[in-house]
Protein backbone atom coordinates (compact mmCIF):
# COMPACT_ATOMS: atom_id res chain seq x y z
CA UNK A 1 0.00 0.00 0.00
CA UNK A 2 1.28 3.46 -0.82
CA UNK A 3 1.09 6.27 1.71
CA UNK A 4 0.59 9.84 0.55
CA UNK A 5 1.09 12.72 2.92
CA UNK A 6 -0.52 16.08 2.33
CA UNK A 7 0.99 18.77 4.58
CA UNK A 8 -1.47 21.39 5.77
CA UNK A 9 -1.09 24.85 4.24
CA UNK A 10 -1.18 28.01 6.30
CA UNK A 11 -4.44 29.92 5.99
CA UNK A 12 -4.37 33.63 5.35
CA UNK A 13 -8.05 34.19 6.14
CA UNK A 14 -8.84 36.56 8.98
CA UNK A 15 -12.05 36.90 10.98
CA UNK A 16 -13.14 40.47 11.66
CA UNK A 17 -13.41 41.32 15.33
CA UNK A 18 -14.37 44.96 15.72
CA UNK A 19 -16.72 45.67 18.59
CA UNK A 20 -18.53 48.92 19.34
CA UNK A 21 -18.18 50.00 22.95
CA UNK A 22 -18.98 53.15 24.91
CA UNK A 23 -15.66 53.75 26.65
CA UNK A 24 -14.87 55.62 29.83
CA UNK A 25 -11.49 57.36 29.53
CA UNK A 26 -10.90 56.90 33.24
CA UNK A 27 -11.38 53.13 33.03
CA UNK A 28 -9.49 52.81 29.78
CA UNK A 29 -10.30 50.72 26.71
CA UNK A 30 -12.50 47.63 27.02
CA UNK A 31 -10.80 44.29 26.41
CA UNK A 32 -11.95 42.80 23.10
CA UNK A 33 -11.23 39.47 21.41
CA UNK A 34 -10.46 38.37 17.85
CA UNK A 35 -9.52 37.75 15.14
CA UNK A 36 -8.48 34.11 15.26
CA UNK A 37 -6.14 32.39 12.85
CA UNK A 38 -6.13 28.68 12.16
CA UNK A 39 -3.93 26.52 9.96
CA UNK A 40 -5.63 25.29 6.81
CA UNK A 41 -5.67 21.70 5.58
CA UNK A 42 -6.73 19.56 2.63
CA UNK A 43 -10.25 19.11 1.29
CA UNK A 44 -12.23 15.93 1.76
CA UNK A 45 -15.75 14.60 1.30
CA UNK A 46 -16.65 15.64 4.84
CA UNK A 47 -14.36 17.95 6.77
CA UNK A 48 -14.66 18.01 10.57
CA UNK A 49 -11.84 20.47 11.25
CA UNK A 50 -11.72 24.25 11.46
CA UNK A 51 -10.46 25.41 8.08
CA UNK A 52 -11.23 28.27 5.75
CA UNK A 53 -14.49 27.82 3.79
CA UNK A 54 -15.42 24.59 5.60
CA UNK A 55 -15.98 25.17 9.31
CA UNK A 56 -15.62 28.59 10.89
CA UNK A 57 -14.57 29.24 14.48
CA UNK A 58 -17.57 30.84 16.16
CA UNK A 59 -16.77 30.27 19.83
CA UNK A 60 -13.64 30.46 21.96
CA UNK A 61 -13.51 29.38 25.59
CA UNK A 62 -11.45 32.06 27.35
CA UNK A 63 -9.63 32.25 30.69
CA UNK A 64 -7.72 35.36 31.71
CA UNK A 65 -5.81 36.93 34.58
CA UNK A 66 -4.54 40.42 35.43
CA UNK A 67 -1.47 41.06 37.57
CA UNK A 68 -0.04 44.25 39.14
CA UNK A 69 -1.60 47.66 39.85
CA UNK A 70 -4.16 48.03 41.21
CA UNK A 71 -4.32 44.34 42.20
CA UNK A 72 -0.77 44.05 43.48
CA UNK A 73 1.55 41.17 42.55
CA UNK A 74 -1.04 38.39 42.85
CA UNK A 75 -2.84 37.36 39.64
CA UNK A 76 -6.59 37.92 39.67
CA UNK A 77 -8.96 35.84 37.52
CA UNK A 78 -11.07 38.04 35.24
CA UNK A 79 -12.30 35.40 32.74
CA UNK A 80 -13.16 31.82 33.68
CA UNK A 81 -14.28 29.50 30.86
CA UNK A 82 -16.03 32.49 29.34
CA UNK A 83 -17.71 31.95 25.96
CA UNK A 84 -16.51 34.56 23.50
CA UNK A 85 -18.70 34.16 20.43
CA UNK A 86 -18.71 35.41 16.88
CA UNK A 87 -21.81 36.96 15.37
CA UNK A 88 -23.59 35.49 12.36
CA UNK A 89 -22.80 38.25 9.85
CA UNK A 90 -21.21 36.86 6.71
CA UNK A 91 -18.53 39.54 6.76
CA UNK A 92 -17.24 41.69 9.59
CA UNK A 93 -18.97 39.61 12.27
CA UNK A 94 -18.54 41.06 15.74
CA UNK A 95 -16.96 39.00 18.54
CA UNK A 96 -18.83 39.46 21.79
CA UNK A 97 -17.95 38.63 25.37
CA UNK A 98 -20.59 38.43 28.15
CA UNK A 99 -18.08 39.78 30.69
CA UNK A 100 -16.77 43.30 30.15
CA UNK A 101 -13.26 43.98 31.48
CA UNK A 102 -10.94 46.95 30.95
CA UNK A 103 -7.24 47.39 30.32
CA UNK A 104 -5.57 48.74 33.46
CA UNK A 105 -2.49 50.87 32.71
CA UNK A 106 0.70 49.10 33.71
CA UNK A 107 -1.01 45.76 34.45
CA UNK A 108 0.13 42.42 32.98
CA UNK A 109 -2.39 40.03 31.41
CA UNK A 110 -2.44 36.41 30.38
CA UNK A 111 -5.20 34.83 28.29
CA UNK A 112 -5.85 31.17 27.42
CA UNK A 113 -8.15 30.41 24.48
CA UNK A 114 -9.45 26.89 23.79
CA UNK A 115 -11.60 25.81 20.84
CA UNK A 116 -13.04 22.33 21.21
CA UNK A 117 -16.13 22.04 19.07
CA UNK A 118 -18.46 24.22 21.12
CA UNK A 119 -17.84 22.24 24.31
CA UNK A 120 -18.99 18.87 23.06
CA UNK A 121 -17.78 17.10 26.19
CA UNK A 122 -14.74 15.34 24.68
CA UNK A 123 -12.30 17.81 26.25
CA UNK A 124 -11.54 18.84 29.82
CA UNK A 125 -9.49 21.93 30.69
CA UNK A 126 -7.22 21.06 33.64
CA UNK A 127 -6.35 23.76 36.17
CA UNK A 128 -3.67 22.68 38.68
CA UNK A 129 -4.34 23.27 42.37
CA UNK A 130 -3.35 26.78 43.31
CA UNK A 131 -3.44 27.99 39.70
CA UNK A 132 -6.05 30.10 37.93
CA UNK A 133 -5.54 29.16 34.28
CA UNK A 134 -5.71 25.76 32.56
CA UNK A 135 -2.28 24.34 31.73
CA UNK A 136 -3.37 21.13 29.98
CA UNK A 137 -6.43 19.79 28.16
CA UNK A 138 -7.53 16.16 28.31
CA UNK A 139 -8.94 14.98 24.98
CA UNK A 140 -11.12 11.91 24.42
CA UNK A 141 -11.14 11.07 20.71
CA UNK A 142 -14.42 11.09 18.82
CA UNK A 143 -12.99 11.57 15.33
CA UNK A 144 -14.93 14.79 14.76
CA UNK A 145 -14.01 17.34 17.43
CA UNK A 146 -11.10 19.60 16.57
CA UNK A 147 -8.89 20.95 19.37
CA UNK A 148 -7.10 24.31 19.28
CA UNK A 149 -5.28 26.06 22.14
CA UNK A 150 -3.29 29.26 22.49
CA UNK A 151 -1.81 31.49 25.20
CA UNK A 152 -1.55 35.27 24.78
CA UNK A 153 0.62 37.35 27.14
CA UNK A 154 0.30 41.13 27.33
CA UNK A 155 3.20 42.90 29.06
CA UNK A 156 2.37 45.60 31.55
CA UNK A 157 4.87 47.97 29.97
CA UNK A 158 2.64 48.01 26.86
CA UNK A 159 -0.65 48.78 28.58
CA UNK A 160 -1.39 52.50 28.77
CA UNK A 161 -4.53 54.52 29.46
CA UNK A 162 -5.29 54.52 25.73
CA UNK A 163 -4.25 50.90 25.03
CA UNK A 164 -6.91 49.37 22.76
CA UNK A 165 -5.30 46.28 21.25
CA UNK A 166 -7.58 43.32 20.59
CA UNK A 167 -6.63 39.96 22.11
CA UNK A 168 -5.79 37.85 19.05
CA UNK A 169 -5.50 34.08 19.36
CA UNK A 170 -3.38 32.29 16.74
CA UNK A 171 -4.17 28.61 16.51
CA UNK A 172 -2.52 25.52 15.07
CA UNK A 173 -4.33 22.18 14.89
CA UNK A 174 -3.30 19.83 17.68
CA UNK A 175 -4.63 16.69 15.98
CA UNK A 176 -3.85 14.73 12.82
CA UNK A 177 -6.38 14.53 10.00
CA UNK A 178 -6.65 11.21 8.13
CA UNK A 179 -8.59 9.93 5.14
CA UNK A 180 -8.40 6.97 2.76
CA UNK A 181 -8.58 6.82 -1.03
CA UNK A 182 -9.05 3.82 -3.31
CA UNK A 183 -7.14 3.72 -6.61
CA UNK A 184 -8.38 0.86 -8.75
CA UNK A 185 -6.11 0.15 -11.71
CA UNK A 186 -8.30 -2.64 -13.06
CA UNK A 187 -9.12 -2.51 -16.80
CA UNK A 188 -11.82 -0.03 -17.80
CA UNK A 189 -13.49 1.09 -20.99
CA UNK A 190 -12.93 4.47 -22.61
CA UNK A 191 -15.37 6.15 -20.19
CA UNK A 192 -13.61 4.73 -17.15
CA UNK A 193 -16.24 2.11 -16.34
CA UNK A 194 -14.87 -1.14 -14.96
CA UNK A 195 -15.92 -3.76 -17.46
CA UNK A 196 -14.53 -7.01 -16.09
CA UNK A 197 -13.12 -6.50 -12.58
CA UNK A 198 -13.82 -4.09 -9.75
CA UNK A 199 -12.60 -3.61 -6.19
CA UNK A 200 -14.31 -2.23 -3.11
CA UNK A 201 -13.09 -1.63 0.43
CA UNK A 202 -15.04 -1.87 3.67
CA UNK A 203 -14.48 -1.67 7.44
CA UNK A 204 -11.49 0.68 7.13
CA UNK A 205 -9.97 1.22 10.56
CA UNK A 206 -6.76 2.19 12.31
CA UNK A 207 -6.54 -0.49 14.95
CA UNK A 208 -3.87 1.00 17.21
CA UNK A 209 -5.13 4.62 17.29
CA UNK A 210 -4.93 6.42 20.62
CA UNK A 211 -8.23 6.85 22.40
CA UNK A 212 -7.24 9.74 24.66
CA UNK A 213 -4.37 11.98 25.73
CA UNK A 214 -3.37 15.23 27.41
CA UNK A 215 -1.94 18.24 25.59
CA UNK A 216 -0.02 21.14 27.12
CA UNK A 217 -1.75 24.43 26.33
CA UNK A 218 1.43 26.50 26.08
CA UNK A 219 3.37 24.39 23.57
CA UNK A 220 0.93 21.82 22.11
CA UNK A 221 2.95 18.81 23.34
CA UNK A 222 1.04 15.59 23.91
CA UNK A 223 1.44 13.37 26.99
CA UNK A 224 -0.34 10.42 28.61
CA UNK A 225 -1.40 9.03 25.22
CA UNK A 226 -3.36 5.83 25.71
CA UNK A 227 -5.33 3.28 23.72
CA UNK A 228 -7.53 2.65 26.77
CA UNK A 229 -11.05 3.82 26.01
CA UNK A 230 -13.00 6.17 28.21
CA UNK A 231 -16.40 5.20 29.56
CA UNK A 232 -18.88 4.92 26.70
CA UNK A 233 -16.23 5.48 24.03
CA UNK A 234 -16.53 3.23 20.96
CA UNK A 235 -14.33 2.56 17.92
CA UNK A 236 -16.22 5.11 15.80
CA UNK A 237 -13.44 7.66 16.17
CA UNK A 238 -10.96 5.47 14.23
CA UNK A 239 -13.38 3.70 11.83
CA UNK A 240 -13.55 5.22 8.34
CA UNK A 241 -16.35 3.26 6.67
CA UNK A 242 -16.45 1.95 3.09
CA UNK A 243 -15.34 2.84 -0.41
CA UNK A 244 -17.72 1.33 -2.95
CA UNK A 245 -16.53 0.31 -6.40
CA UNK A 246 -18.75 2.95 -8.00
CA UNK A 247 -17.87 5.86 -5.70
CA UNK A 248 -17.29 8.86 -7.93
CA UNK A 249 -14.41 10.30 -5.90
CA UNK A 250 -13.08 6.98 -4.56
CA UNK A 251 -12.65 8.48 -1.08
CA UNK A 252 -13.82 7.21 2.26
CA UNK A 253 -17.03 8.73 3.56
CA UNK A 254 -15.30 11.14 5.95
CA UNK A 255 -12.01 12.27 7.35
CA UNK A 256 -11.20 11.57 10.97
CA UNK A 257 -9.31 13.67 13.49
CA UNK A 258 -6.90 11.46 15.43
CA UNK A 259 -4.35 11.91 18.16
CA UNK A 260 -0.79 12.04 16.80
CA UNK A 261 0.91 8.65 16.72
CA UNK A 262 3.66 6.58 15.08
CA UNK A 263 3.22 3.72 12.60
CA UNK A 264 -0.56 3.32 12.42
CA UNK A 265 -1.81 -0.19 11.71
CA UNK A 266 -4.56 -0.18 9.10
CA UNK A 267 -7.20 -2.88 8.75
CA UNK A 268 -9.77 -3.21 5.96
CA UNK A 269 -11.67 -5.78 3.92
CA UNK A 270 -10.73 -5.86 0.24
CA UNK A 271 -13.32 -7.35 -2.11
CA UNK A 272 -12.71 -8.25 -5.74
CA UNK A 273 -15.60 -8.89 -8.11
CA UNK A 274 -15.46 -10.14 -11.68
CA UNK A 275 -17.74 -11.09 -14.56
CA UNK A 276 -18.58 -14.78 -14.86
CA UNK A 277 -19.29 -16.69 -18.08
CA UNK A 278 -22.84 -15.33 -18.04
CA UNK A 279 -21.63 -11.72 -17.76
CA UNK A 280 -22.82 -11.48 -14.16
CA UNK A 281 -20.84 -9.85 -11.34
CA UNK A 282 -19.67 -12.41 -8.81
CA UNK A 283 -17.32 -12.25 -5.83
CA UNK A 284 -13.90 -13.66 -6.64
CA UNK A 285 -12.23 -12.94 -3.32
CA UNK A 286 -12.78 -11.05 -0.07
CA UNK A 287 -10.08 -10.88 2.58
CA UNK A 288 -8.92 -8.72 5.46
CA UNK A 289 -5.72 -6.76 4.94
CA UNK A 290 -3.61 -5.37 7.82
CA UNK A 291 -0.71 -3.36 6.39
CA UNK A 292 1.41 -1.26 8.73
CA UNK A 293 2.33 2.29 7.74
CA UNK A 294 5.89 3.30 8.58
CA UNK A 295 4.96 6.93 9.07
CA UNK A 296 4.22 9.18 12.02
CA UNK A 297 0.90 11.02 12.20
CA UNK A 298 1.94 14.52 13.26
CA UNK A 299 -0.23 17.26 14.68
CA UNK A 300 -1.54 19.86 12.22
CA UNK A 301 -0.90 17.61 9.21
CA UNK A 302 -3.38 15.85 6.93
CA UNK A 303 -2.75 12.36 5.58
CA UNK A 304 -4.25 10.51 2.64
CA UNK A 305 -3.67 6.74 2.69
CA UNK A 306 -4.07 5.45 -0.83
CA UNK A 307 -5.17 1.83 -1.23
CA UNK A 308 -3.89 1.00 -4.71
CA UNK A 309 -5.17 -2.21 -6.28
CA UNK A 310 -5.14 -3.93 -9.67
CA UNK A 311 -5.81 -7.34 -11.14
CA UNK A 312 -3.11 -9.29 -12.96
CA UNK A 313 -2.46 -9.22 -16.67
CA UNK A 314 -5.25 -10.12 -19.03
CA UNK A 315 -5.70 -13.87 -19.61
CA UNK A 316 -4.73 -14.67 -23.21
CA UNK A 317 -4.69 -17.86 -25.25
CA UNK A 318 -2.63 -19.11 -28.18
CA UNK A 319 -1.73 -22.37 -29.91
CA UNK A 320 1.96 -22.87 -29.61
CA UNK A 321 2.44 -26.00 -31.74
CA UNK A 322 0.44 -28.66 -33.50
CA UNK A 323 1.94 -32.09 -33.62
CA UNK A 324 1.81 -33.68 -37.10
CA UNK A 325 -0.13 -36.87 -37.70
CA UNK A 326 1.90 -40.03 -37.58
CA UNK A 327 0.98 -43.46 -38.76
CA UNK A 328 -0.06 -45.76 -35.99
CA UNK A 329 2.13 -48.81 -35.53
CA UNK A 330 0.95 -51.45 -35.70
CA UNK A 331 -1.96 -50.71 -38.00
CA UNK A 332 -5.33 -52.18 -37.00
CA UNK A 333 -6.47 -55.35 -38.71
CA UNK A 334 -8.40 -54.94 -41.90
CA UNK A 335 -12.16 -55.38 -41.78
CA UNK A 336 -13.48 -58.07 -44.14
CA UNK A 337 -17.00 -58.01 -45.52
Amino acid sequence: MKKYLFIALAASAMVSCSQDETLDNVQGEAIKFGPTFVENSTRAAANPSYVMNTKDITQVDVWGTVTAAPTGSTPVLIYSSTDVTKGSAAYGAVWTCPVTQYWVPGATYKFVGIVDGEKTGVTTANIPEGELLPTTVTYVADGETDLLCDVVDVAGTNVTATYNEIVKFSYTHLLSKVKFTLTDNSPADASGVKTHFRYSVSDIKITNAYAQGTVTVADGKWNNLSTAKAEGQTDNYCTFGDIAWNDEDKECAAEKLLLPMSNPTVSFKLKLEGKDANDKWVTISEETKTPSATIALEAAKAYNFNIEVTVGQQIQFSVQTLTAWTDATPQPDAFEF
